[in-house]
């Protein structure tokens, strides 16, 4: 195809035709061509490679830096908390000197340590009374440093036994041990005996009103063992190891902090793996000479978090460094490489194309724009000569080929085609060289005779004529076409041009718009709802459906001489039209609930759709109504009585809340006076009262478990329960809820079995709540069996469903009691609600437990289920998505 020749200046004319550029063009130089490539790879290289460079330097001084100052920060925080250990031994030996303050100041005691009756031994000092002391060694020392009494304690087999020979070399004047310079001294710590540390109290025997002269030493002592370490490891939450210093066979990490550690460095601590650290210390004894050597295992979690923070410092790095080098290369190639490459490729296209139309990209104002413009105005120079030749013949066929109708020529003498244009020949599925050997004939389907006999009157009249005609195709199916054809003259002899334009699809739109019309006409006349029409300008009635006219009383003619007007309730009218002239000036489809006025006068709530449309030539709204008056009441009732439940159940909640609230204060101050009365009662020696406080214990325990129960429930239906989550290991918790319930199978002689595998892996959840579920499952299924097994297992599995492939951990409490009916299960959940009131008599409890399991169960995004069968026990089973 030619251009059009004209006065357009070179600049002008480059810029528009670029688009003739092939999309992929090879340079015939292959030199050029390696030059090229080289000379790019060059550039990126040595960029990326700079950056990456710089990129690399900088991560590592900042994780340098960073991780330097967390390990410092790391070794602070250890400090600091061997330092609160160190004070928890201390206190612990404060608390264990005062035990004893009342024995040392006591007239009795006085009075023992003068005569040394034992009458007084046999009341204060036999097994049972110095194993409830919670001590192994008692000495009583009287001024001139000989031993009134002493003996020590076996705890395990409770049986009593000598001064161990070690302690009785401390009972000396010239001892630390016995020297009392006033009533109120008092010695407290370490001792480090051969057969191990113990735990050592000194304090002057006085009277009990503290006067007259000190008459001697009381001496009271408790072995430092794994128990007593262990207690204090529960107390500070954190793993503690305990050696002492003589120990002949230390380990080897003790030995090397026993090595580090000084008056100067009473603290050493060294990471022991990813995950903890130890710090170590030096505690003293009564003599502050060193005595033990302590280790406590600290978690490492300014490490951990460092760690996290170097990886997000690692990706924010690298992620810099790639956007800066993407950055820098697409500029590159953008703004160097890119328009060298463009325009190597735009010449060599040119040179081997001949296209002289084509003009060469010109962008900026550089050297390379500058060339640009230059190599376009000479080829606009040479263009200009060969254009003029081509261009009445390129004008002619751009029109013919580009037009969307069909174009052929055909000769009015011997009625064949001589030229046909794509669309003509795509319409009939013939190819350019069939076209020539085809008639007029083979493409018209009608008789020959009817074709002769309008080609007659065509060459006649030599006038246009349009109209409808059918055409054969190829493969002899026919198509609906509009033809118009005219005679021109072309090299002397009379052609008809015609033009064909495919009209299948509108005579399709045309039959499917006979068949709309009709299934409207059905639907409107045979809709079970009532349907009109009615015009928007006199808002008067046009056509009614048979529904309507049962529906309202009125009969077809009465509506036909109506407005909508008349079907309203008057007070509505203006109303009515606003809402006409605000449904005209938007058009479209309408909805909407109003009232209508039926012939007997029954005022009925209707709902409206309506559509807007074009009825005989006039604007009009097609209607749609449906009666909803029933449903409007039965809705309205059904809201008054849903408001009422919420009021009901609001005022149910907040009533339990402030009744859980009042409550639980003076049942703590119970619980917490019968733990101190306890205590006092053992320290006294009234073993009597023991007995009953502990059920004034238990009592109180238990009772305020049930208002802590109804506190829970009054929250959840209050919505006030909120989840902590978090991630955990499954099978720690399961051991420890085993732990916690296996008390509760003592008096049932029932036996607890737990089957969980050690990999069961980690649950992101609320652990308190699971936790309270299954204590809940465990303490139900210890409560209802007598001398049976109760079994709780733990499984992880894997569904398979269309929405995705997800774990669930199904958690199982099985037993072997009393069982449940059909008709008790039914129940189960409901709040206060036991089984049947013979279970609530003989077993206990408020019915709560359950219900508030299941709803935490549901607040966690699982269920329970329950199978049971009555007399054979029942199986419990919470699942929830891992």
């Amino acid at each position: 195809m030619g251009k059009v020749a004209d006065s357009r200046s070179p600049s002008s004319q480059g810029s528009g035709n670029i688009s003739k550029i092939a999309p992929e063009l090879r340079i015939s130089d292959g030199h050029h061509t390696h030059g090229k490539m080289k000379l790019r790879r060059k550039t990126l290289s040595i960029v990326g490679i700079t950056i990456a460079g710089l990129t690399g330097i900088l991560y590592a001084a900042s994780s340098s830096i960073l991780l330097g100052s967390l390990i410092k920060a790391e070794e602070q925080e250890a400090t600091q908390v061997v330092k609160g250990v160190l004070s928890v031994f201390g206190q612990t030996a404060d608390d264990f000197n005062s035990r004893f303050a009342d024995w040392s100041a006591w007239d009795d005691t006085y009075a023992f340590v003068q005569n040394g009756n034992s009458g007084f031994i046999a009341s204060n000092l036999v097994p049972e009374a110095l194993a409830n002391l919670r001590v192994n060694i008692a000495v009583f020392v009287n001024t001139s440093g000989k031993i009134v009494y002493g003996t020590g304690l076996d705890s395990e087999k409770l049986k009593l036994t000598p001064v161990p020979e070690a302690l009785k070399r401390h009972i000396s004047l010239s001892d630390p041990l016995l020297q009392h310079p006033n009533p109120n001294s008092s010695l407290a710590g370490i001792l480090l005996l051969p057969s191990g540390p113990i735990l050592i109290t000194s304090r002057p025997i006085i009277t009990t009103k503290s006067t007259g002269q000190i008459r001697g030493t009381l001496v009271f002592g408790r072995n430092l063992d794994a128990a007593v370490i262990a207690k204090l490891s529960k107390i500070t939450r954190l793993p503690l190891i305990v050696h002492s210093v003589n120990e002949p066979r230390l380990p080897a990490d003790f030995q090397k902090a026993r090595e580090k550690l000084s008056e100067k460095k009473p603290i050493w601590v060294r990471p022991l793996s990813e995950e903890s650290m130890a710090g170590y210390a030096l505690i003293n004894d009564i003599y502050k000479q060193p005595a033990l050597l302590l280790r406590v295992d600290i978690p490492r979690e300014i490490y951990r978090q460092g760690q996290i923070s170097l990886l997000y410092l690692l990706v924010s790095v690298v992620l810099a460094g790639i956007g800066l080098v993407g950055c820098t290369l697409l500029l590159l190639e953008g703004l160097v490489l890119s328009p060298l490459s463009g325009l190597a490729k735009a010449v060599n296209y040119i040179s081997s194309s001949q296209d002289l139309w084509v003009r060469l990209p010109v962008t900026g104002e550089d050297e390379l724009s500058d060339l640009a413009h230059t190599i376009n105005g000479m080829l606009w120079a040479i263009a200009i000569a060969q254009s003029e030749q081509r261009e009445e013949k390129a004008r002619y066929q751009a029109v013919v080929e580009q037009a969307t109708d069909c174009i052929f020529l055909w000769d009015a003498q011997t009625k064949r085609l001589l030229e046909a244009n794509t669309a003509f020949r795509n319409l009939l599925d013939y190819s350019l060289e069939a076209i020539s050997q085809l008639t007029i004939y083979d493409i018209i389907a009608y008789s020959k005779e009817l074709i002769d006999d309008n080609i007659e009157l065509l060459l006649r009249d030599k006038q246009f004529r349009i109209g409808d005609v059918l055409y054969r195709r190829r493969d002899g199916s026919c198509v609906d076409v509009e033809v118009s054809g005219s005679v021109i003259s072309y090299g002397g002899r009379e052609i008809i041009c015609t033009v064909v334009r495919d009209i299948t699809e509108r005579k399709q739109a045309e039959a499917e718009l006979r068949a709309s019309e009709e299934r409207y006409r059905l639907l409107f006349r045979n809709n079970p709802h009532p349907m009109w029409v009615y015009d928007l300008e006199t808002l008067e009635f046009i056509a009614v459906n048979q529904a309507a006219v049962q529906h309202y009383g009125y009969t077809r003619d009465e509506f036909l001489n109506m407005t909508i007007a008349d079907i309203r309730p008057p007070q509505d009218l203006p109303k009515l039209l606003e809402n006409i002239s605000q449904q005209v000036a938007l058009g479209n489809e309408f909805a909407g609930v109003w009232q209508h006025l039926k012939k007997d006068g029954t005022i009925i709530d209707v709902e409206i759709t309506s559509y807007a449309l074009i009825f005989d030539s006039r604007n009009a709204k097609l209607v749609l109504a449906h009666d909803v008056t029933d449903r409007l009441q039965a809705e309205a009732e059904m809201y008054k009585a849903k408001e009422a439940a919420e009021a009901a159940s609001l005022a149910k909640s907040q009533f339990l809340a402030n009744m859980s609230h009042e409550l639980r204060t003076p049942l703590n101050a119970i619980i917490g006076y019968s733990e101190i009365l306890k205590e006092e009662a053992l320290d006294l020696g009234a073993e009597i009262f023991v007995s009953d406080l502990e059920r004034i214990h238990s009592a109180g325990k238990l009772l305020l478990t049930l208002i802590n129960d109804i506190l829970d429930l009054s929250k959840i239906e209050a919505g006030r329960a909120e989840l902590e989550l978090e991630t955990f290991d499954v099978l720690e918790v399961v051991q420890n809820v085993a732990r916690t319930v296996e008390p509760l199978f003592v008096p049932n002689t029932n036996r607890l079995n737990v089957e969980c595998p050690n990999n069961i892996g980690k649950l992101y959840s609320d652990q308190l709540k699971l936790t309270q579920i299954l204590f809940n499952f465990l303490s139900n299924a210890a409560k209802f069996t007598e001398k049976g097994t109760i079994t709780l297992s733990v499984e992880r599995i894997k569904n398979n469903e269309k929405c995705g492939d997800y774990e669930q951990l199904i958690f199982k409490c099985t037993d072997t009691g009393i069982g449940i009916t059909p008709e008790q299960l039914q129940k189960l959940f409901q709040p206060f609600t036991q089984a049947d009131a013979s279970t609530t008599r003989k077993y206990g409890g408020t019915g709560l437990g359950l219900a508030i399991a299941q709803k935490y169960s549901q607040m966690l995004g699982g269920d329970i289920t329950v199978n049971s069968e009555l007399g054979k026990g029942s199986t419990f089973t919470l699942i929830l998505p891992a």
